[in-house]
């Protein structure tokens, strides 16, 4: 909104981002390939595109290119390239549940994953923040009504 007659060279990166999606989204494609569409988004636009892509996801075939492992866990299956070789095709769960793999790949679990192996949880099960606290909830009453 707004950037139909500003030059391009006067917008931002996160701006230029948001143009150039907008673009490829306006020839409804069927098949998206989004190489870090987020990388040059701040925290805000970052969730904003991330949810929409979320919406997209039930409509259309989306391949999202990424090193941050926290916009993968909602897929439906992530791929993992070393050194331009396929070395994993799994679900989420068995992606994150997969410590062998996170090693060898120099792969870091995103971080409500990494708390919930610190506290007992299953890492591969929580998948948002909202979920996380929910758990955390959840495991908190249950040791309440046990002790």
């Amino acid at each position: 909104e707004g950037f139909e007659r500003r030059e391009p060279d006067t917008l931002s990166g996160g701006e230029k981002q948001r143009v150039a999606l907008a673009g490829l989204l306006a020839v409804e494609p069927d098949i998206l390939v989004l190489d870090e569409p987020t990388s040059m988004l701040d925290a805000a636009g970052r969730r904003e595109v991330l949810a929409y892509l979320e919406t997209l996801r039930a409509e259309k075939t989306v391949l999202h290119v990424t090193h941050h492992l926290e916009e993968l866990v909602r897929s439906d299956r992530i791929l993992v390239l070393n050194g331009g070789e396929l070395v994993a095709d799994k679900t989420p769960e068995r992606f994150l549940s997969d410590a062998d793999l996170l090693r060898e790949n120099r792969l870091v679990l995103p971080v409500v994953q990494r708390l919930a192996l610190e506290i007992g949880l299953p890492p591969a099960r929580l998948r948002t923040p909202e979920t996380l606290a929910e758990a955390i909830l959840a495991k908190t009453e249950s040791g309440t009504r046990a002790g």
